[in-house]
């Protein structure tokens, strides 16, 4: 039986899928430690929490990546 510590993130968060995420359950939001309700994906963190700092969410890194790749093709194709 394989056991998570409790400073991994579990299979089941959006944390280690999120270009914010920083590693040791930090991110800019929560330079202290992601409240366990989101690092064990009871909650999203699609919006501002109250108690977090700053206003990051989250935001995939798939969708970060497709974003930059599109406009990396973009300014080879068009702005040459």
């Amino acid at each position: 039986m394989i056991t998570l510590s409790d400073n991994a993130i579990t299979f089941n968060s959006d944390c280690a899928k999120c270009k914010n995420y920083k590693g040791y359950k930090t991110c800019p939001a929560y330079p202290n430690g992601i409240p366990k309700e989101l690092t064990n994906g009871k909650e999203k963190h699609r919006t501002v929490r109250p108690e977090q700092k700053g206003t990051t969410i989250f935001e995939s890194i798939v969708v970060s990546s497709l974003i930059n790749l599109t406009m990396l093709n973009f300014s080879v194709l068009y702005l040459r």
